[in-house]
């Protein structure tokens, strides 16, 4: 027990009050200007996280970063562009519309707030 109990503050003295401290750096860093808005992702091939800053939008509604705004619009049944992508049917459905329908492409018939690719090679690449 007593072994159990110096591992526990050996630990919390040595591994989790420096993360603490750096994840308090960080914040202050991401955040000293207010919220910063950001976008991050993980890295296909290498696996490790990539976050970019983007620019501070006043508005703060769910709307507020590229990956909310695409989400939000990619997972509710009405949008702005007045598409229903909510099921991955939907999805496949307006991609393979898209493909099809050069015309109505460049006419912006096919407009969305992410680019809708066909297959996980064409995510990655």
């Amino acid at each position: 027990l007593l072994l159990c109990s110096s591992y526990a503050v050996w630990m919390s003295i040595e591994q989790v009050q420096p993360m603490q401290e750096r994840m308090v750096e960080v914040k202050k860093a991401m955040c000293q200007d207010g919220m910063q808005d950001f976008i991050a992702d993980v890295q296909p091939f290498l696996g490790f996280a990539v976050v970019a800053v983007t620019e501070t939008q006043p508005d703060k509604s769910f709307n507020s970063t590229m990956l909310r705004r695409v989400v939000g619009d990619f997972s509710r049944t009405s949008n702005q562009y007045g598409h229903d992508w909510s099921t991955a049917d939907k999805l496949r459905e307006f991609y393979h519309k898209r493909e099809a329908d050069v015309g109505g492409f460049l006419n912006g018939l096919y407009r969305a707030s992410g680019l809708v690719v066909g297959n996980k090679q064409e995510f990655h690449n």
